[in-house]
């Protein structure tokens, strides 16, 4: 495709704000790495008993939350789009702030979660938005190849980086470099300066909905954001091969390499997918790769000690569901939403919609699990997620039929994931 491009189109330097996503993008990730893998384990350490109950009670509540404000707080972002995507920065210094005064706060889940779901909803819609209409086609190929360029570099370090920074240092001194990080990302945010006047309708989530439940496409495509949730998109599922290997190994650097491994191997998953990311090709590779999902738990039961098989896990659970299908069905999504379902006005009412989906099958799978710790601990896990894994066949099934296919994504849809 890149070859086809006239040289003018294919070397365009970029602009300000396109270089600004960019770099807001990759310190984003620095720290959804730290707030996801290592703020687990850290809350283990600190539990009583060694029990992950605080960070999945914490999870469950901050996904009920999410898709409360993705409805709640739709009027606000509609009209003020810039100042919601620059508060959602803020809040990003306010949630690692928490972080560090955790042993001060008592009720710290609920209040994390509350912190944790404004900021995701506040940023992330605002966010996927600016890449679309601040980038202008004749730089979209380089801003989408640079964007993801640095996204997997981020991936790939950051999780070394942190996991020998928490070893030699501690936690509180790690979360401090992360609060810093922060506070770079919101000053960055401030040189951002929209090109185009924002201009949306006025608020009117009736007449989407009554269009949303005629139309049968936007109910398929619903069903996989509730599926997606379920078990590909913050689920439950990927919490299990992190508490698999802590419980074994109880080191951070071990985390951080493993994860950096399945970074990597992810690129690598993706670059071949976009080969074969044909009619038929997608469905067969996807399925290939899922085997793994509900092969790997079933031999921790009998190998429930077996430190390789358990990291193989790991990283299968990384490369595999949380990057090759995570982008698989947020981009199929995307490039649905975008090119049939409404006018671009009304956009932000679908994926609204579709957020309280997403979040229905993120919340059910953190209740199942929480339910599961709580009774029996982390024994039957294994199981547990074997049982999750059966949910990638309806996955497959129905984001790789005709006519979810035939709603090419173009580089406007692709956004980062939540």
């Amino acid at each position: 495709m890149a070859s086809k491009l006239p040289p003018l189109q294919r070397f365009k330097s970029l602009h300000t704000n396109e270089n600004i996503l960019i770099a807001m993008d990759g310190l984003l990730h620095s720290k959804a790495v730290f707030v996801t893998t290592f703020l687990m384990t850290y809350m283990i350490r600190m539990s009583v008993s060694d029990s992950p109950d605080a960070y999945i009670s914490y999870r469950l509540l901050a996904f009920i939350f999410m898709g409360l404000f993705s409805v709640v707080l739709l009027p606000f972002l509609k009209k003020f789009t810039l100042a919601s995507w620059r508060l959602g920065a803020l809040l990003s210094v306010v949630q690692i702030g928490a972080i560090i005064l955790w042993s001060e706060l008592d009720a710290f889940p609920l209040i994390l979660a509350l912190i944790t779901s404004i900021e995701s909803t506040l940023y992330w819609r605002p966010n996927s938005y600016f890449s679309i209409v601040e980038v202008r086609n004749e730089r979209r190929l380089r801003f989408q190849s640079m964007k993801q360029i640095t996204i997997e570099v981020v991936k790939i370090v950051s999780p070394i980086a942190l996991g020998l920074l928490i070893s030699d240092t501690g936690f509180t001194m790690t979360a401090t470099v992360i609060l810093a990080i922060s506070i770079i990302q919101l000053f960055v945010s401030l040189l951002f300066r929209p090109r185009r006047k924002i201009k949306f309708q006025r608020h009117r989530i009736r007449p989407v909905l009554k269009h949303v439940f005629r139309n049968s496409h936007l109910q398929k495509i619903f069903v996989i954001q509730f599926l997606r949730g379920f078990m590909v998109s913050g689920a439950a599922y990927l919490i299990i091969p992190t508490l698999l290997v802590y419980n074994l190994t109880s080191s951070d650097i071990d985390l951080g390499i493993y994860t950096s491994i399945g970074a990597a191997l992810a690129i690598a998953l993706i670059l071949t997918f976009r080969r074969v990311d044909t009619k038929y090709g997608a469905r067969w590779y996807l399925a290939i790769s899922s085997i793994p999902a509900f092969v790997l738990p079933m031999l921790l039961v009998f190998m429930s000690e077996n430190v390789f098989v358990t990291a193989v896990f790991f990283i299968f659970s990384v490369a595999v569901l949380e990057s090759l299908f995570n982008v698989f069905l947020t981009n199929r999504y995307q490039g649905s939403i975008r090119r049939n379902v409404l006018d671009d006005t009304y956009r932000l009412e679908v994926e609204s919609i579709a957020e309280v989906f997403l979040c229905s099958g993120r919340v059910l799978s953190m209740a199942l699990l929480l339910a599961m710790v709580v009774t029996t601990g982390v024994t039957w896990l294994p199981i547990f997620a074997a049982i999750c894994s059966l949910v990638l066949i309806p996955i497959i099934l129905i984001s790789t039929t005709a006519r979810i296919r035939e709603l090419e994504i173009d580089e406007a849809g692709l956004s980062s994931v939540q």
